[in-house]
């Protein structure tokens, strides 16, 4: 008679048992190593490059964000620029400011120009200044009102180098004074933002 847990002619069953526990903890071991860490070695690889794709993300949008708070900015600054650009003349506008200031001052009355100059323009990082050497005999009153209109070009037009002196008595018995002065206007040339654009 054969013994308990013992078939005939075969294996004990403890043995069978502890055989089928042998290879599944082979087959265990061999899918742990050759698939399972393989699997989280790349699952591991994978959230990596998910982290470094939303940081990226998250910097794209932050660069989107200034980008466009920037380019705000710029366009702000451009638009400053071409209202500046209005009254600061380009070349071709300056002779047509240089004749107005000629034609003020020859249709005042009582304003005689002796000596109406232009000077050779003096160069500057973006535009020139172009100095014009004036000198009048005329009444307090029509040099007043000559600046006055100066003033309210809609172009840059400086005075400097002003020197008053009394003269004579005018032709029609009023007192008469002798003006020179420089009128300097300026030229844009031009910088490099327009280079650029």
């Amino acid at each position: 008679m054969a013994k308990t847990g013992e078939k005939k002619g075969g294996t004990p069953m403890i043995l069978q048992i502890a055989l089928v526990i042998l290879i599944i903890a082979i087959s265990f071991f061999v899918l742990k190593v050759y698939v399972f860490d393989k699997m989280n070695d790349e699952l591991s690889r994978l959230d990596t490059q998910i982290a470094d794709l939303d940081l990226k993300v998250q910097k794209a949008q932050a660069f989107q964000q200034k980008k466009a708070l920037n380019e705000q900015i710029y366009n702000s600054r451009l638009a400053e620029l071409e209202r500046e650009k209005r009254i600061l003349p380009k070349e071709r506008e300056t002779d047509e400011l240089v004749r107005r200031l000629e034609n003020l001052a020859h249709e005042s009355r009582d304003m005689k120009i002796t000596l109406f100059r232009p000077d050779k323009p003096v160069d500057h990082d973006f535009y020139y200044e172009w100095p014009i050497t004036i000198n009048c005999e005329a009444s307090y009153s029509s040099i007043g009102q000559f600046f006055e209109q100066v003033a309210n070009f809609d172009r840059i037009l400086n005075v400097y180098n002003l020197n008053i002196d009394s003269t004579a008595q005018g032709s029609d018995a009023r007192p008469t004074l002798k003006a020179g002065f420089i009128a300097s206007t300026f030229v844009y040339t031009g910088d490099a933002t327009e280079k650029i654009q």
